[in-house]
């Protein structure tokens, strides 16, 4: 396991972990606190150790580098055009290399009472409030396209084929084309990115019922829940709370 240091900005903590999980030897997942900036990332690598974690890594120097703006579109517009240079280099390596390598992403940006998500792949940004969850982030995936179109149930989806292939992803396309949203923040509110070995493996309910008895400590109960369901992936996650 990498452990990150508390965040501490505008009244916002933030903690993060990553574990291997009981399948891989090698964790291609990254994560980054920028304590300094407001920033926080979640990056799951593809193309095997060496390749897939050495673009995860760059995915998070790059983001947690950004400096952010005077407002949060402005620092949004700026990680933007981090994850574009750093898509470039990657696929120029990887065209060098004659390899395919990539890394999937998602990043938290807060300014004030405001949070901006950034996102490629199918690594995911939550927000725990009133006792809820909800999700910020939408999968580009295949079988989220699928769903979209109503060709398949939830339970199906669950259980396709095609669930772990994704439409987009850092560093495999010449150009990358991210998503991203902006929301208001509450005081109480609890914030979570995580990389698909949490979220394909643990279901809503029951990180629900982990956010709500534990709060900003859940990390640890959350990667226990992901192992005991077999653990088949690398499990990164962050939380930041109001």
């Amino acid at each position: 396991m990498k452990f990150g240091a508390p965040l501490t900005r505008q009244s916002i903590a933030c903690h993060g972990r990553s574990h291997v999980g009981l399948v891989r030897d090698e964790n291609e997942d990254s994560f980054g606190i920028a304590t300094d900036r407001g920033i926080a990332v979640v990056s799951d690598g593809m193309g095997g150790h060496e390749n897939g974690r050495y673009v995860a890594d760059c995915t998070v120097a790059a983001l947690c580098q950004v400096v952010p703006g005077e407002c949060l579109d402005e620092t949004l517009a700026r990680t933007k055009e981090a994850l574009a240079a750093t898509n470039r280099d990657v696929f120029r390596r990887a065209q060098d290399m004659g390899k395919t390598m990539g890394a999937t992403l998602v990043a938290a940006a807060i300014d004030r009472d405001r949070i901006g998500i950034v996102w490629a792949g199918d690594s995911r940004a939550y927000i725990f409030r009133h006792d809820r969850l909800h999700c910020l982030t939408r999968d580009h995936s295949t079988v989220q396209d699928l769903l979209d179109a109503g060709k398949i149930s939830p339970c199906e989806a669950a259980r396709h084929p095609l669930r772990h292939v994704i439409t987009r992803a850092l560093g495999v396309m010449p150009t990358l084309e991210v998503e991203s949203g902006t929301h208001a923040l509450s005081q109480g509110d609890i914030v979570l990115l995580s990389s698909d070995g949490l979220h394909g493996a643990v279901s809503d309910d029951q990180i629900t019922a982990c956010l709500r008895q534990h709060g900003l400590n859940a990390i640890d109960r959350l990667i226990e829940i992901a192992l005991d369901a077999g653990g088949r992936d690398n499990i990164t996650i962050v939380l930041l709370q109001v």
